[in-house]
């Protein structure tokens, strides 16, 4: 039974799955990788799957990141879960599309090929997604991951010497950091176009994180749209059980989702 919001659980409580989105790991993020570290300690006790949507890492380069000792926590704890018995399952955002199946078989990670995952979880459909697919308006961002996720590209970033590939994985980061901050509010929106036509069925849910905002929208004949919070910031995300979503904290808490808004137009 889930516990009530906000509530520690009097009993072990079993989730039948765990979403997180945007933990943005770096190897100098100490407090930020104990956070990823109780994160799988506590699926690994109270879930069955665990879905990280994307931008897992703050940057991955070329696979040469499993060999930094700072990550080693990381990975010790992600192999951990995975033989405790919890599945964990991976889907590429946008600073981590090279994290490829490989890298994630050494560490107990199962990586979806495809940006979009769509499955049935307690009789009711998801689709799962990072969400740069569905910011249509920044039009340079969607021209760049054409370029960068193709498979000249990949190739290029994986076979370059290891300290050059974590040198420019480093300087395309500072980029990124110069280049979002002076981008129109407009662009980085949300379109609700590219979201309706992703849907597939009545009563299904897209689960996305990627603008750093927990938000919920209505999109009508029990379709919605669910944008997870950052788990960088404050360790939130959300669990199912029962066939209900719930805000979840590391503590062990639930919390209820905010109500669902109308979808706008366009």
């Amino acid at each position: 039974m889930t516990p009530e919001a906000g509530s520690l659980p009097k009993a072990r409580p079993s989730w039948t799955a765990a979403f997180a989105a945007d933990l943005h790991l770096a190897p100098a993020d100490r407090e930020g990788i104990g956070r990823a570290v109780a994160l799988f300690d506590l699926c690994r006790e109270w879930a069955s799957r665990l879905f990280l949507l994307g931008d897992f890492f703050d940057l991955w380069t070329s696979g040469a990141e499993l060999s930094l000792p700072e990550l080693a926590p990381l990975f010790d704890a992600t192999r951990a879960a995975r033989a405790a018995g919890l599945s964990i399952a991976f889907l590429a955002g946008n600073r981590d599309f090279n994290f490829s199946a490989a890298d994630g078989a050494r560490v107990g990670i199962d990586v979806h090929g495809e940006e979009e995952l769509a499955l049935e979880l307690d009789g009711r459909g998801f689709r799962l997604l990072h969400g740069d697919q569905l910011l249509r308006d920044d039009v340079a961002y969607q021209r760049m991951k054409s370029v960068i996720r193709s498979a000249p590209a990949r190739f290029l970033a994986r076979h370059l010497p290891e300290g050059l590939s974590l040198a420019l994985g480093r300087r395309l980061r500072r980029y990124s950091d110069r280049v979002v901050p002076r981008k129109e509010s407009g662009r980085l929106r949300i379109v609700p176009d590219a979201v309706r036509a992703r849907f597939t069925r009545e009563r299904e849910r897209m689960l996305c994180g990627h603008v750093h905002r927990l938000d919920r929208i209505d999109f009508g004949a029990g379709r919605e749209l669910l944008v997870l919070p950052p788990f960088y910031e404050e360790g939130r995300f959300l669990v199912l059980s029962g066939g209900e979503l719930s805000l979840a904290t590391l503590d062990g808490r639930l919390h209820d989702l905010p109500a669902a808004r109308a979808c706008e137009a366009g």
